[in-house]
């Protein structure tokens, strides 16, 4: 049984770091965008509609939505600060 000596480059591994970088950025913003829609839709609805929104819905809500973005923000500077270190 042989095997395939295979060198990469350091060119190549930086390419494919790059394109892994950039796909988890996208995938981020995907999520934050999603979350503005969200939050764009809502208060769209409570200015439209101002007699219908409730505090029992809306608190849960903004709360939910305010912990995503914390969330997502934290993830999204966790993804840059180990891709500066090389994890």
């Amino acid at each position: 049984m042989s095997f395939i000596n295979v060198s990469i480059d350091d060119q190549e591994l930086n390419n494919a770091f790059e394109k892994r970088k950039s796909r988890l950025l996208m995938i981020e913003a995907g999520r934050i965008g999603f979350l503005i829609s969200i939050l764009v839709i809502n208060l769209l609805i409570q200015i439209r509609q101002p007699e219908f929104t409730s505090v029992d819905v809306l608190l849960p809500l903004y709360s939910i939505l305010f912990f995503s973005f914390i969330f997502n923000a934290g993830y999204l500077w966790f993804i840059e600060y180990s891709f500066s270190i090389g994890l």
